[in-house]
This record gives structure tokens, sequence and C-alpha cells, in this order.
């Protein structure tokens, strides 16, 4: 009866890790980039710490991930303002490249 027990729980995480796995894999770049977060990151730590990875992407950055920008329907995040190169916001007199949704290190 206990083996049964500890299997039901091994078979209840692993659904969990396996579950939690597809969801950051299905989220696209830009919602990771807008939350400050790296995709490919978060996949490595749900892959490697299995359902305890799975338990730190629940409980730590996945409300912020999965609220994202509003989504387009195209699975591409409207950009607040336009990609180009625009003055630097930290002074210095040199223009620095938007990317749409975050500031760059290019600049010129």
């Amino acid at each position: 009866m206990i083996i049964l027990f500890f299997l039901g729980l091994w078979l209840l995480g692993f659904v969990f890790w396996i579950v939690s796995l597809i969801e950051v894999c299905r989220i696209p770049d830009q919602q990771y980039r807008m939350a400050g977060a790296e995709k490919v990151a978060w996949i490595l730590v749900v892959v490697l710490a299995g359902w305890i990875g799975a338990l730190i992407w629940r409980l730590g950055p996945r409300r912020r991930v999965v609220a994202g920008p509003p989504d387009l329907g195209y699975g591409v995040a409207a950009p607040t303002t336009a990609a180009g190169w625009y003055p630097d916001p930290s002074g210095g007199g040199q223009m620095r490249w938007w990317d749409g949704y975050r500031w760059t290190d290019a600049s010129r």
C-alpha cells in the first residue's frame, strides 16, 4: 500500500513536471523578454531541476510572463514604440537602439 502511495505521488509529480515544461516551451520569446526573463534559462531550470524546477516556475515568474503584453493574434506582442534609433535615455548624446520592447546594448 505504501509503495502504491509513493508511486502515485511520483506519477503526479511527473505529470506536473511535463505540463509545466510544455507551458514554458509554448510561451513566445517576446513575453519572456517583456517580463525581463529568458526563455532558454527557464526551460533549463524546469528540465534540469525536474518537478522542483516546475514548482519554482509556478511560484516565481510565471504570472508575470503569462500576463505579458497584449497579443495581436499572431503570437506577436504589440510593441509600445516602433523599433529604431532614439536618443539614449541615460544621456551622453548618443543614439541607442530600441527593439520595440526594450533598449538593446547597440549604440552609435
